[in-house]
């Protein structure tokens, strides 16, 4: 499901704007909201728009405004992927962050965060070059990035994206529930994909304190090729994108020696589990 940005999403994004032209430029994203909604027409524009808030600063575009009033108001103000302790208020940890989209949880990780290193996984590139953005303006150096898909072996994968929403992108995203909201928006393209063992090579890790999932449908295949990198690994946030992918997520876990912690409230068949040794 495409969740459609409501009265309270951009009245609350006001409320964190710092200057009179980050709320007009919100005015604009509203009405381009609008009239997606009622005429199923996307908004174009590439150019880069600057918007200054409370939780910093950050960068999109009129094309992809979508996940500036969808991810980040989940989490900044809804806290997703963090709403019990043990997985917000954490220090001198390593957080690996498969899914990153434009940035907000990983640069939201390492803010006010005592010396945690974030390792930010993103596939899109045109959501990866947000995140870049987003991260080298702030001034989170602790934030580490890589512009490949987190998958089972490595090489070269199609990889499936709505352009005007980069939160909605995945190696499986043609097993979907979004294509039936929206069959003719989803393109692809060729990506480079890495196992989760080479992104541990990469980044020197010998302990991943908190690994958090967002990739669409591709959840249960990556994490049954990762059992190497699951043995370091403390804590797991996975968001999951059917009832299905739930329950076989939970079993496999579980049979790593994982407790479930908690399990947020279904969104029709998408919600997180939050998993801890």
């Amino acid at each position: 499901m495409i969740r459609q940005p409501g009265y309270s999403d951009i009245k609350w994004l006001r409320m964190q704007a710092c200057d009179d032209s980050t709320r007009r430029t919100i005015d604009v994203i509203e009405a381009d909201q609008l009239a997606l909604r009622l005429h199923g027409t996307p908004t174009s524009g590439n150019r880069l728009i600057k918007l200054n808030f409370q939780q910093g600063t950050f960068f999109t575009t009129r094309a992809t405004a979508h996940s500036l009033v969808h991810v980040f108001v989940q989490i900044f103000k809804q806290q997703e992927h963090m709403l019990i302790d043990e997985f917000r208020n954490l220090r001198n940890s390593t957080i690996l962050d498969l899914g990153a989209n434009e940035g907000y949880y990983a640069i939201a990780m390492a803010q006010k965060r005592q010396n945690n290193r974030v390792i930010a996984i993103e596939p899109n590139p045109k959501a990866y070059e947000l995140l870049k953005k987003n991260v080298d303006t702030n001034n989170l150096s602790m934030i580490q990035t890589l512009n490949v898909a987190a998958w089972k072996k490595s090489g070269t994968i199609k990889f499936y994206f709505l352009p005007q929403v980069t939160s909605i992108g995945s190696l499986m995203l043609l097993n979907s529930s979004y294509l039936k909201e929206v069959p003719n928006r989803v393109q692809s393209i060729n990506v480079r994909a890495v196992t989760l063992q080479e992104i541990v090579t990469r980044f020197k890790l010998d302990k991943i304190d908190l690994l958090k999932i967002d990739i669409e449908g591709a959840e249960l295949e990556l994490l049954q090729s990762a059992r190497a990198t699951l043995e370091i690994t403390d804590k797991i946030v996975i968001e999951y994108h059917s009832q299905a992918i739930k329950r076989d997520v939970r079993i496999f876990l579980e049979s790593m020696g994982f407790k479930l912690k908690f399990h947020s409230l279904d969104r029709r068949d998408f919600g997180d589990l939050y998993f801890m040794r």
